[in-house]
C-alpha cells in the first residue's frame, strides 16, 4: 500500500500517475525502531493494525514478519478527519501521543517522540510539506549511485553505532526511495563526499572518521552497494571531506578539513590535507596544508588560472583563508578575508560572470546573516554584504529556485531548524529569506535536486533525527 506524500490520501494501484511514497518509510520519522506492517496489503482510511520495535532493515520497511519482532508494542490507527486526510496516532508507551497529520504532516511535541519538536507549518510558500526518511543524519547528499540516471540519497547513520554506517536510498525519479543499505565506514563518520576513483564512470564515496582520524574509501559497484571500506590516515579529526579532480586527470582527489579537537574540547592548530588519487581507487601519500583550525572549506577557481583553489573557514577568527592550487594538487596561502565568525563556506559564480565569489555563514547561536564576498577577478574580491537568514546559518547552497535564469541562496540554519530561501537578483544580490521547517535537533547538512522528476529542485536535508525531503510546489 502506498499513500500520496503530499495530501496523504490513499492510492490504489491503478492509479500510478501521483506522486507517492511507502507509508512504511514515512512513519519512521526518527524513531527509527517502529515496526511497520507490510506493504503490499489495502488498508482503508478506518483500518487498524499493531506494531512493535524492530530493526529498520526489516520490519520498519515492510518485512510482514515485523509484527512478530519483539519489543515494545506500538499502537498504530488510520482514520478520516473532518479538516485532514488522514491521521496516524502513535502510542508510545511512554504515556506521550504524537499525531501526525498526513495531510500537511504536522506533529505534536512530546519529549518522546523526536523526528519533529515544533509544529511544521503548512504556509511555506516554496516547498510541500516535509516527507521524512530515517536514518537520523547530519549530512545527505543526492546523487546516482546505480547508474540509471535517477537520483539516489546517501546520508550517515548516526543511530549511535561504532563503527558507523552510511545508508544508500536507491531513488526511482517520481520521489520514492527504496529501503536504504547500509554499508560499514569508521568511527563517528559524519562528513563524506562522492566521487570518481578509479575512473570507471561508477560513483563512489569517501567518509572522513572523525575519532579514527582516517578517510573510508568505498568503491562503488554501479547498484547502490560498495565493497568493503579502505582507509587511509589523515589529520586530527577529519570534519569536512570535498573530492575534486584538482589536477584535471578525471580523477577525483580528496581535501579533508582536519578540526584537531584537543584534550580540552578546543581547537588547535590544524589545517588540510590532500589525497591525490591514482585513477586505480587508491591515493597517494598525505599531504598537509597548514591553518588555523576549521569546520568548513569549499573548492572553486578563485583566481581565474584555471586550477581549483580553496576557501577555509580560519577557527573562530572571523575570517575565510584563500589558498590556490597550482594544479598538481600543492597550496600557496592567498589573502585572507575578514567577514565576522564563520560557519559554512560556499565558492560560487553568483552574478554569473565567470568570477568565483564566496559566501560564508555568521557564526553563533542566534545570529541570522550570510556574508556574500564578490568577486573582482585575480583573487580578489568586494566587501562582504550581509543578507538575513534564519537563526544560524549553517551550510549554504547556490541554485536557481525558481527557474528564472538568476541564481538564489539556500540556506540551512542549524537552531532555526530550517531552510530560508533567498531569491537571487542575477547582481549579487537577494530578497528577503522564506523559511521551511525542518523539525529535528536542528537543520543541518543538505543538498539540492531534482528527486521527482518534475524539472524543479527539491531538497533533502539531515536534521540529526530523520533525513527530510521538501519536494518544490
Amino acid at each position: 500500500m502506498t499513500i500520496d506524500a503530499l495530501t496523504g490520501t490513499v492510492i490504489r494501484p491503478q492509479n500510478q500517475k501521483q506522486h507517492h511514497w511507502l507509508l512504511s518509510t514515512l512513519l519512521v520519522l526518527g524513531c527509527n525502531q517502529n515496526a511497520i506492517p507490510g506493504d503490499g496489503q489495502e488498508m482503508g482510511a478506518d483500518a487498524a493494525v499493531r506494531a512493535d520495535d524492530a530493526s529498520p532493515s526489516d520490519a520498519a520497511f515492510g518485512d510482514p514478519a515485523g509484527d512478530t519482532a519483539s519489543g515494545h508494542p506500538q499502537d498504530l490507527s488510520f482514520r478520516d478527519s473532518a479538516n485532514r486526510d488522514l491521521l496516524v496516532e502513535m502510542d508510545l508507551g511512554m504515556g506521550d501521543l504524537a499525531n501526525l497529520w498526513m495531510g500537511d504532516l504536522s506533529v505534536a511535541p512530546t519529549k518522546d517522540f523526536g523526528a519533529f519538536d515544533a509544529a511544521i507549518a503548512p504556509a511555506c510558500l516554496l516547498f510541500n510539506p516535509p516527507v521524512v526518511l530515517p536514518p537520523s543524519a547530519h549530512r545527505v547528499l543526492i546523487a546516482d549511485f546505480n547508474g540509471d540516471k535517477k537520483p539516489d540519497l546517501i546520508a550517515e547513520d548516526l543511530g549511535g553505532n561504532l563503527p558507523s554506517n552510511i545508508a544508500i536510498f536507491v531513488g526511482d525519479g517520481e520521489g520514492k526511495f527504496a529501503a536504504p543499505l547500509f554499508a560499514a565506514v569508521g568511527q563517528t563518520a559524519d562528513s563524506f563526499d562522492v566521487g570518481d576513483f578509479n575512473a570507471d564512470g561508477i560513483l563512489d564515496v569517501a567518509a572522513g572518521n572523525f575519532e579514527d582520524d582516517t578517510v573510508s574509501i568505498l568503491r562503488g559497484k554501479g547498484n547502490g552497494t560498495f565493497q568493503p571500506q579502505v582507509t587511509y590516515p589523515t589529520g586530527r579529526n577529519p570534519v569536512e571531506v570535498i573530492a575534486a579532480d584538482l589536477r584535471k586527470t578525471g580523477v577525483s582527489d580528496l581535501i579533508i578539513v582536519d578540526q584537531n579537537i584537543n584534550d580540552n574540547g578546543m581547537g588547535g592548530a590544524t589545517g588540510f590535507d590532500v589525497l591525490l588519487g591514482t585513477g586505480k581507487g587508491t591515493f597517494m601519500p598525505l599531504k598537509h596544508i597548514n591553518s588555523s583550525s576549521s569546520l568548513h572549506a569549499a573548492v572553486g577557481d578563485l583566481n581565474g588560472d584555471g586550477w581549483l583553489d580553496v576557501a577555509q573557514q580560519l577557527g573562530i577568527v572571523g575570517k575565510v583563508g584563500l589558498y590556490y592550487g597550482d594544479g598538481q594538487g600543492g597550496f600557496t596561502l592567498g589573502p585572507e578575508l575578514t567577514v565576522g565568525p564563520v560557519e559554512g563556506v560556499t565558492v560560487a559564480d553568483v552574478k554569473q560572470d565567470g568570477k568565483m565569489d564566496i559566501l560564508s555563514g555568521e557564526r553563533g547561536n542566534v545570529v541570522e546573516r550570510v556574508f556574500v564576498s564578490l568577486g573582482k577577478g585575480k583573487g580578489t574580491f568586494g566587501l562582504p554584504q550581509p543578507f538575513t537568514t534564519g537563526r544560524s546559518p549553517y551550510r549554504i547552497r547556490v541554485v536557481d529556485m525558481d527557474g528564472d535564469g538568476k541564481l538564489d541562496m539556500v540556506v540551512s540554519n542549524f537552531n532555526g531548524k530550517s531552510i530560508s530561501t533567498l531569491k537571487g537578483d542575477g547582481l549579487g544580490g537577494f530578497g528577503p529569506h522564506e523559511d521551511c521547517a525542518v523539525g529535528g535537533l536542528y537543520a543541518a547538512d543538505f543538498s539540492v535536486g531534482d528527486l521527482n522528476g518534475d524539472g524543479k529542485p527539491d531538497v533533502a536535508v539531515g536534521n540529526a533525527n530523520s533525513v527530510v525531503l521538501l519536494f518544490h510546489k
